[in-house]
């Protein structure tokens, strides 16, 4: 996704003009540069980390473990007539 397909993306979601989402993706990149050359992290939720340094690095996130689906014992087993017609 470029700059301009975030800057729509924005722009329908939030119902803005096209210009004023652009103005916000601007400001946005501009922090995290800002925050990587003063040599702080820049965290993305749900997707990584962007590390400062001699060159910025980017580490994502590990996937989440799917939650496991709760296991149901099996039920037991229907009663059958005994084959003999009944107690003697």
């Amino acid at each position: 996704m470029k700059k301009p397909d975030l800057a729509d993306a924005i722009a329908r979601l939030r119902r803005l003009p096209k210009a004023a989402a652009a103005d916000q993706v601007d400001r946005a990149i501009h922090q995290i540069i800002k925050a990587l050359r003063h040599g702080h992290p820049a965290r993305l939720p749900g997707l990584g980390t962007l590390e400062p340094g001699h060159t910025w690095t980017f580490r994502p996130e590990k996937p989440k473990p799917a939650a496991a689906a709760p296991m149901k014992a099996p039920a037991p087993a229907a009663s059958r007539p005994s084959r003999s017609g009944g107690p003697k």
